[in-house]
């Protein structure tokens, strides 16, 4: 029977000036009840017409899902992160990305050549989890960033599901929760205080009607 690892968690600030929250999960693969979710995506395409002039767009090989992402632009109408989809209406893969940039590098001297471009994929957050991993603080406002160092938010949730179970444990996964849902969060848990505070005053306060009322019946009586 193989023995698994026991699982353990460090939490930090993010180092790259967001000061999201980081929650670093070595998870040696006992149950932790980790569901993922995902907002449906961005229907929002925008073509790009490359001319004679510089494109002002890099692009590269996202190292996980091997889509053709954006790395740096100096576009107003392109971000850096966005995924071609379609150069010249065929689409482009890792396998074509090369030889068929190369090809229209020369043609758009021609005639314009057309670039199809998508938002990348919404954050994949989690939906619940158990175990060790509550234990650790993450909940549903934390969003999965990473699997032993590897980006995940590329990849379609089919195959984020088989990297996670073939990752060989005990695996790394980075949860964020961003400043903005930490700051939301201490005025949730502030608001949850207020309230039990209200209703325990409330109780007390019926409390003591009640032991005067009765102090009164027995003094008339």
């Amino acid at each position: 029977m193989e023995r698994r690892a026991s699982s353990t968690c460090a939490s930090f600030l993010s180092n790259d000036g967001s000061d999201d929250l980081v929650v670093r999960f070595q998870w040696g693969g006992e149950p932790i009840g980790l569901e993922l979710m995902r907002s449906p995506p961005s229907t929002a395409i925008h073509t790009v017409h490359w001319g004679a002039n510089p494109l002002g767009v890099t692009l590269g090989i996202e190292e996980t899902s091997r889509r053709v992402i954006v790395t740096r632009s100096s576009r107003a109408d392109v971000n850096t992160g966005d995924v071609l989809l379609e150069a010249h209406g065929e689409p482009i893969i890792e396998a074509n990305f090369a030889p068929r940039m190369a090809v229209l590098k020369q043609e758009r001297e021609v005639s314009p050549v057309s670039l199809v471009f998508a938002p990348p994929p919404p954050p994949v957050h989690v939906k619940k989890c158990e175990g060790a991993l509550r234990e650790a603080g993450v909940d549903s406002s934390f969003e999965l960033r990473f699997v032993d160092g590897r980006v995940v938010r590329y990849l379609e949730m089919r195959e984020l599901n088989v990297l996670i179970r073939n990752s060989h444990k005990p695996c790394t996964m980075a949860f964020v929760q961003s400043k903005d849902k930490q700051i939301y969060g201490v005025l949730q848990k502030q608001e949850q205080q207020r309230r039990k505070q209200q209703q325990t005053n409330q109780a007390a306060t019926a409390s003591a009607g009640l032991a005067l009322a009765a102090a009164i019946v027995v003094n008339m009586t």
